[in-house]
């Protein structure tokens, strides 16, 4: 959830991380109304990773208590963004260009890229 607005945030990809092993697994993505499913067993033993596109990267400690919850929240702060702008050689704006985005982020073992493309301007968010 939009920590400011309340909003649900669609997309988010949620993963496991092990401590013991420094090893991480996608455990689920949010749907549109911001809900996604996760084994409890996952949320009372592993740390939980939270990346969705326009936010903060959110982690959460193993929450041995939670595992009967019915729900757990997770509250993601936006992040700042920033426009990048894809020009041809002669340069005009490069519209409908595939702009991958490779996250490095620590604990992770290689997180899925985002996919952008730019617009009739040539730009996108990221």
């Amino acid at each position: 959830m939009d920590a400011e607005t309340g909003a649900p945030v669609e997309a988010a990809a949620i993963y496991s991380v092990r401590r013991t092993r420094r090893t991480s697994k996608r455990v689920g993505t949010s749907d549109a109304n911001g809900w996604t499913q996760v084994d409890p067993e996952v949320l009372g033993r592993d740390g939980l990773v939270v990346l969705a596109p326009g936010y903060v990267e959110k982690r959460e400690r193993a929450r041995l208590r939670d595992v009967t919850a019915a729900a757990h929240v997770v509250e993601l702060q936006p992040s700042f963004s920033t426009t990048l702008r894809v020009l041809l050689p002669d340069g005009l704006p490069a519209a409908g260009i595939e702009v991958t985005v490779r996250p490095q982020l620590r604990g992770l073992e290689n997180p899925e890229p985002l996919l952008l493309a730019t617009d009739i301007h040539g730009e996108t968010e990221v």
